[in-house]
């Protein structure tokens, strides 16, 4: 029989006529379960031997779908054993009547804004990202291959001195002094490359006297025809 009951008190209660809205004092009670409906129905019956008040059933989807219908009149939310009072306009007397008898019967009550219980969606005010514009990266112009070491505009080849320089095939390397370590006689500055050591370079050889020898020889020369017979 309890079941029934609520069916009962449900069914009238969401199915009243949505122009009832428009009546002077009138509750609109606005539950989301069984036991809603019938805190309701028991405050309804409680409220009508007010003259002049009426009562219309609601859901919360069905208020916020047709926001510009509830929006401004009196809602009576109930929520378990919490109660939201949204007052209407020129409500103030049902208003306290309504809390009156909640509070009475051990229920926690507030008031709000019609705004504040049903807050309306955020619109969608996200920015699209910017196109991208700017002009992709010029792609670096390569010179020809250089198989030696870079050189300015020129490609040395291994071996080659530049300055006081030698490519050793990559890159271009300071030459070396006297006793540092050599593998080739470019590496070194005085261009000597003796034992794996940058050494001294051999002396310049003597050119020949025009007369067929040098001073001792010809010294040597004139002795022997002086003393030598024969």
């Amino acid at each position: 029989m309890a079941a029934l009951r609520t069916c009962i008190l449900l069914s009238l209660l969401l199915l009243l006529p949505l122009a009832a809205i428009a009546a002077q004092s009138g509750y609109i009670t606005v539950v989301s379960t069984p036991a809603d409906v019938v805190t309701a129905a028991d405050f309804a019956a409680a409220m009508r031997a007010a003259p002049g008040v009426t009562f219309t059933g609601a859901t919360p989807e069905q208020v916020d779908a047709d926001r510009a219908a509830y929006d401004g009149k009196l809602l009576v939310i109930i929520s378990g054993k919490d109660v939201t009072l949204v007052q209407g306009a020129g409500d103030a007397t049902v208003v306290a009547a309504a809390r009156k008898y909640f509070e009475g019967q051990g229920f926690s009550v507030t008031t709000g804004l019609f705004s504040e219980a049903f807050p309306a969606a955020p619109e969608n005010t996200s920015v699209a990202p910017p196109e991208n514009t700017s002009a992709p990266a010029p792609t670096p112009v390569q010179g020809p291959r250089c198989d030696g070491c870079r050189y300015g505009s020129q490609c040395l080849a291994e071996g080659t001195r530049a300055g006081s320089q030698y490519c050793d095939g990559v890159t271009l390397r300071d030459q070396k002094g006297e006793g540092e370590p050599c593998g080739y006689d470019y590496e070194c500055l005085n261009a000597s490359c003796t034992a794996s050591t940058c050494g001294t370079p051999p002396p310049a050889l003597q050119p020949a006297h025009p007369s067929g020898g040098n001073v001792f020889v010809r010294v040597w020369r004139w002795l022997k025809g002086l003393f030598w017979v024969g």
